[in-house]
């Protein structure tokens, strides 16, 4: 078996911490910016553990991608760990030959240097072969991607939230 890639990304922020923690844990400021380019729909956001998280990204009226969040741990404002997964549209977890089934996240909030930072980490989980890990591996250029534009809209609606949402 080979060594588990991580996929890793920071992100230093001055905005009130329970507010960037609620981007990530409350489904209106989740759907806002999860996903770009596509309709976000958060069926349900449990961020507890042992909690769920149904997501369903959609390109109009034609084709959905589901995924499901299984929170392990919650230390509001502090990390939020869960399992990610593809679905089907009855939340039952998705395999394909060339992609791991299941994702271990983390984000964890810290001080350095100063200034508040989201650390994030994806990474293979549990019995993935060592083709999917591979196929892991490769994607993360496309994941940068990704990631850059969720990141952009994340700190548009952060902007449009600050003068929205109560603290």
């Amino acid at each position: 078996m080979k060594a588990r890639p991580e996929y890793v990304w920071e992100k230093f922020f001055q905005e009130p911490r329970e507010l960037i923690w609620r981007m990530w844990t409350d489904a209106a400021l989740f759907s806002a910016w999860y996903g770009p380019n596509v309709e976000t729909v958060v069926h349900e956001m449990r961020a507890e553990k042992g909690g769920v998280a149904h997501i369903e990204m959609k390109w109009g009226d034609s084709a959905s991608q589901y995924q499901k969040f299984e929170y392990l741990e919650v230390q509001p404002q502090q990390k939020l760990i869960w399992l990610q997964s593809a679905t089907d549209s009855e939340w039952n977890s998705l395999y394909t030959s060339n992609w791991p089934k299941i994702l271990l996240a983390t984000l964890d909030f810290h001080k350095e240097a100063g200034k508040d930072c989201l650390h994030f980490t994806w990474s293979p989980y549990g019995d993935a072969s060592d083709m999917e890990i591979d196929n892991f591996k490769k994607a993360r250029l496309d994941m940068d991607a990704g990631w850059k534009a969720a990141l952009a809209l994340f700190d548009e609606v952060l902007k449009n939230s600050l003068t929205v949402v109560e603290l």
